[in-house]
């Protein structure tokens, strides 16, 4: 063998081992990054269970049930408070209003006019008298 022969095989393995050098070293710190990732999701894991249970733990109907009757007005339904889809609806048509009026309103005195693009235009001058 050549000295040059011994020298690129020399500057070749050089080269080689920094390379295989950095990619160990580029290598551990993938490991690391990995190892703090998994860990972070097991702490965060930890965190869902605790918060499962502490939900299960407040949402207790029981609970819920002594919140509501200290803290609110509201109170379980009874019986008379009940009614049919039949009797809401006569109920409703019982109480519509009637004739030409609703709710004192008066109708007013001509159709409102809408231009082109659909915007109401003025029929009543201040005071509801006609333009």
């Amino acid at each position: 063998m050549s000295i040059k022969n011994i020298a690129v095989w020399g500057v070749l393995s050089m080269i080689a081992g920094s390379t295989v050098f950095t990619v160990s070293h580029k290598v551990d710190e993938v490991r690391r990054d990995l190892r703090r990732t998994e860990r972070e999701i097991a702490k965060e894991r930890e965190n869902i269970r605790v918060l499962q249970a502490e939900w299960a733990w407040l949402s207790r109907p029981e609970r819920i049930q002594v919140l509501v009757r200290d803290l609110t007005d509201l109170r379980p339904t009874t019986p008379k408070q009940l009614a049919s889809l039949d009797n809401v609806i006569a109920l409703s048509i019982a109480e519509a209003p009637h004739g030409p009026t609703c709710s004192g309103l008066k109708p007013p005195s001509r159709k409102p006019t809408m231009d082109g693009r659909g915007y109401l235009l003025a029929t009543m001058r201040r005071g509801g008298n006609d333009i």
